[in-house]
């Protein structure tokens, strides 16, 4: 597929030349939706393909392998379109499937439960698809 993620350095216009590009079948990529970086420049990426959310190294590009990967029943993703983290770079993802926000401990991987959920009727989520944290 032509699955990629760009990433462009701060200040960037015009027709700007991305700093980072991540494609290939080593990747995981598959329909990623949303895209946070945090401080230290590790990529993170919501899935919407296959309900995942994949991790790269700072300095990652072309078609480099996950540095982690949350996946698996456990997760809650179902159809994660947005990405965000906090500033101790906890991971909250918003899943349309599901109506929900799911929110993981800084260094997740594998199949980890979420720290949190928000979910049901009362949340007022439908079809969520984008996320931002405050201050």
């Amino acid at each position: 597929g032509n699955d990629s993620v760009t990433v462009y350095a701060a200040g960037s216009h015009d027709n700007a030349t991305p700093s980072v590009t991540i494609s290939g079948v080593d990747t995981g990529l598959n329909k990623p939706a949303g895209i946070s970086v945090d401080s230290a420049g590790n990529i993170f990426v919501a899935n919407s393909g296959n309900d995942t959310v994949t991790v790269y190294a700072a300095g990652s590009h072309d078609n480099a392998t996950p540095s982690a990967t949350i996946s698996g029943v456990d997760t809650g993703l179902s159809g994660p379109l947005g990405i965000a983290l906090d500033s101790g770079a906890d991971i909250y993802v918003v899943n349309v499937l599901n109506n929900s926000v799911t929110a993981y401990p800084a260094s997740s991987s594998g199949d980890a439960t979420p720290s949190a959920t928000i979910q049901g009727p009362s949340t007022q989520l439908v079809m969520p698809v984008g996320i931002a944290i405050g201050p």
